[in-house]
């Protein structure tokens, strides 16, 4: 526990360039960090990787577990069930939903490369502190 709490604070004083985009990010920039998360290389730098969600994020997923029920989580739920593996995803058919000048929803379809899968992901993204990070996640898997 004490280790999630310390990975969230050096997440939240030292916040990766990914999410440090400048104030006028464009969709481009947001569509970028976005499929950042997605690749495997992410995992290897794990402050990076969570500084581009906001500690108040919410996730709707599957966690490792690609074909069984989703589960709803909290930030630190995420951080207490561990590093996700590696899979090479492929990302496309974006939309970009212009929600307010600091909210933005993106939409995509995810195929996987290396794993059976296809779903429906979501993100929500959010300005704060002239920062961009997520504050809320959902995948549904596709037919």
């Amino acid at each position: 526990m004490r280790l999630a709490a310390a990975i969230l604070l050096l997440a939240v004083a030292f916040p990766a360039a990914l999410a440090a985009e400048p104030e006028s990010a464009t969709d481009a920039d947001l569509i970028r960090m976005e499929s950042a998360k997605w690749e495997p290389a992410a995992l290897a730098n794990p402050l990076g990787l969570l500084s581009m969600f906001s500690p108040d994020m919410l996730s709707v997923d599957y966690g490792g577990d690609l074909h069984g029920g989703a589960e709803r989580r909290t930030w630190k739920e995420i951080l207490a069930y561990g590093p996700l593996p590696a899979w090479k995803m492929r990302l496309g058919d974006w939309k970009v939903l212009h929600v307010a000048p600091d909210v933005i929803v993106l939409s995509y379809k995810v195929t996987g490369v290396s794993v059976d899968w296809k779903a429906f992901a979501t993100s929500v993204w959010t300005r704060r502190d002239g920062a961009w990070r997520t504050v809320f996640y959902q995948a549904t898997r596709a037919k």
